[in-house]
């Protein structure tokens, strides 16, 4: 039986009345499980990794009951109820039951953040020793550490903040404005990468925009606004104003 045959036969299965009521909360949710299955049985890589998205989505909704997690490891517990028959790599068809199901997702959901874990400290380490350069003034080397923390750590908004800064004490504006721009795309209210990009803005002598940063910083934070305002007299007093990583 082809597989598109095997996932009807199991969406109508479970569109069933359910036996046991506990599978009603699961049942609620067949959906989302068939389409993460349809994913996961795929063969183009892209597909495979759009089912485990939504298969974390799936782990962290709170109505998906049984679920502990203890340390950033997740754990699931249920009953062994079949629900979909999929065939194997060599053909021959094997139960994937709600269990079974299950483990496959919290092996693949833990090992990414074993993996996730594993870049947020190599990333750290290269921040920090970024930072220790920096304040030593020693600038070409902090950005090199910068660039390889977002080698591993790629959204993260402060990195790119730092990095605006280490352009910026190094004169190179328009990568500043980059690494700014990169930052206002994870974090649109992020206030240190409008003024630095203001800052930048200044330096190359751009002072519509450098105004349009700040105006548009105000908009974004209204809380901040002395702040803010305060940073544009330091700019434009020609004063060397930044901050520090």
């Amino acid at each position: 039986m082809e597989i598109e045959d095997e996932i009807r036969e199991a969406e109508k299965m479970l569109r069933s009345p359910p036996a046991n009521p506990e599978l009603e909360n699961f049942i609620s949710q067949v959906d989302s499980i068939s389409d993460v299955i349809r994913c996961l049985s795929s063969e183009d890589r892209s597909e495979i990794e759009r089912g485990m998205r939504k298969a974390d989505i799936l782990l962290q909704d709170d109505k998906f009951q049984n679920r502990e997690i203890d340390e950033g490891q997740i754990r699931l517990k249920s009953n062994r109820t079949v629900i979909n028959k999929l065939p194997d790599k060599g053909g021959n068809q094997g139960d994937m039951s709600q269990e079974g199901f299950m483990k496959m997702v919290e092996k693949d959901a833990n090992e990414r953040a074993a993996n996730r874990k594993m870049r947020k400290e190599k990333s750290d380490k290269l921040r920090d020793e970024g930072i220790q350069l920096f304040r030593q003034n020693n600038f070409p080397a902090a950005l090199d550490r910068f660039s390889k923390a977002l080698q591993w750590t790629k959204d993260s908004p402060l990195l790119y903040n730092n990095r605006a800064l280490i352009y910026l004490r190094l004169k190179i504006y328009s990568k500043a404005i980059e690494d700014c721009d990169k930052a206002l795309h994870i974090s649109e209210a992020n206030l240190k990468a409008r003024l630095y990009k203001a800052k930048a803005y200044y330096c190359m002598e751009d002072f519509s925009n450098c105004e349009n940063c700040l105006r548009e910083a105000i908009e974004k934070n209204p809380d901040s606004r002395k702040v803010i305002e305060d940073y544009r007299k330091e700019i434009f007093s020609n004063s060397s104003v930044d901050v520090s990583v």
